[in-house]
């Protein structure tokens, strides 16, 4: 009653709230779809992805520069490896 085709057809289906869009929740929310739950992604900030974004500025003499502002990529490759084998996509392709 009052619900719409999007609403129906979650009826009996699991449904998790994954807090926080860093690369953790990302991954987490990205598997959980893959295995066919229903996921909300909840996140506090603009934009995705937690730690791993980047800030330009303008540098005087200089002129734009990017700093990057997370690591974890080039500290951790086996994990964002696995995530993407995880996922079904080859992380060099993308």
């Amino acid at each position: 009653q009052g619900l719409d085709s999007t609403h129906t057809s979650y009826i009996g289906t699991k449904h998790v709230v994954v807090v926080g869009g860093g690369i953790g929740g990302l991954v987490a929310a990205a598997r959980l779809a893959k295995a066919g739950v229903r996921v909300t992604l909840l996140e506090q900030n603009a934009v995705l992805g937690g730690r791993c974004q980047s800030q330009s500025v303008q540098v005087p003499h200089i002129g734009n520069f990017r700093f990057d502002t997370g690591p974890s990529l080039l500290l951790f490759p086996q994990i964002y490896k696995e995530a993407f084998q995880d996922l079904g996509v080859r992380m060099e392709d993308v």
